[in-house]
């Protein structure tokens, strides 16, 4: 046989050899895979394999024929959702159908100081400017502002707090110190947390009520709880939950701070220096502040959200979830279901 003849023979081989491969892959042996997105509209899905790519715009159920059987990797976009990523494995003649299910993107909201408060605040400097005495007993340093009402507290001659509305000046504590180290102020529950040399005092201005704080470590912000009896102190480096009906404390370490969001969960707050507390809970491979969801009830653990953003404590408003950063701005947690 000439060497013409079996080059050609090879060739006629190997390409009846490539046409079968590709008949029976990508003709013969094919699959169809139907994606069902519920009520959702607009989903861009994309699937993709070592040999074959595909894109669709999918509303509601929407299907792909002639599909070859291999592995692909899956995902589904959809404006304000998280992305969703799967991979499956399509047999030949294969009809399968996937669910696919989408969780709302979290985001971070700033909040802006209201109108009011920013109207308060400038009548308020406006006027006590104005008077112009610079006696240390007729001194008023501002603690917070809430709406239109500006907290404050001088000393007349001991130590006093007030709330001024309108020109209306309402004394709300007085104590007999002639000098406060520091003053926090929680605006939300209307807490103050005053410290005076080697002592710190707490007192509800809701309930009229004061309690000495035996807490050595550097105080951040105090919250209520759900309990009249028990607030929650964050400092530095943990939150205790203090009760008042007999001093005691408890003292979480294993995250920085907690607020409480129902009956069984609880969000926990985790910062990024905190490396320790983040391979307890087997969450080493996180470079960021998080926040993680717990229920109580099931045990179940994940994380809801990640930021750049040192967290230095969170709140729960009016069912919101607020949380405040190193340099005192404030953010509320968008879209966030628990």
């Amino acid at each position: 046989m000439s060497n013409r003849l079996t080059a050609l023979l090879i060739l006629t081989i190997i390409f009846w050899g490539i046409f079968w491969i590709y008949y029976y892959f990508f003709v013969a042996n094919v699959a169809t895979i139907t994606f069902d997105t519920g009520s959702f509209t607009g989903v861009t899905l994309k699937m993709e394999s070592q040999y074959k790519k595909y894109s669709i715009i999918c509303d509601k159920k929407c299907s792909i024929g002639n599909v070859p059987p291999f592995s692909y990797s899956i995902s589904a976009n959809i404006t304000w959702y998280k992305e969703v990523s799967l991979s499956t494995t399509l047999q030949r003649w294969d009809n399968k159908i996937i669910k696919l299910s989408f969780e709302k993107l979290v985001y971070l909201s700033e909040i802006k100081t209201p109108s009011e408060e920013k109207i308060a605040l400038i009548k308020f400097k406006q006027i006590n400017t104005e008077s112009g005495s610079t006696d240390t007993q007729d001194k008023k340093t501002i603690i917070g502002v809430k709406w239109s009402q500006v907290y404050y507290y001088s000393y007349d001659p001991d130590f006093s707090v007030y709330s001024e509305e309108k020109w209306i000046i309402k004394p709300i504590l007085n104590i007999e110190w002639k000098k406060t180290d520091e003053v926090i102020f929680n605006k939300n529950d209307l807490l103050l947390v005053i410290k005076s040399w080697s002592f710190s005092y707490l007192y509800d201005l809701t309930s009229n009520m004061n309690y000495t704080l035996n807490i050595n470590e550097k105080i951040i912000y105090p919250k209520k709880t759900n309990f009249d009896w028990k607030y929650l102190i964050n400092t530095v480096n943990w939150t205790y939950l203090y009760d008042t009906t007999n001093s005691g404390k408890t003292k979480n370490t294993i995250f920085n701070d907690y607020i409480i969001v129902s009956d069984w969960k609880i969000i926990w707050l985790i910062n990024q220096k905190d490396k320790e507390k983040l391979n307890i809970l087997n969450f080493s491979d996180k470079k960021w502040d998080i926040l993680i969801l717990n229920n109580i009830d099931t045990r179940d653990r994940k994380v809801i959200y990640e930021t750049d953003k040192v967290i230095k404590y969170l709140e729960f408003v009016d069912s919101k979830v607020i949380l405040t950063t190193n340099d005192d701005a404030t953010f509320e947690l968008k879209e966030l279901e628990f």
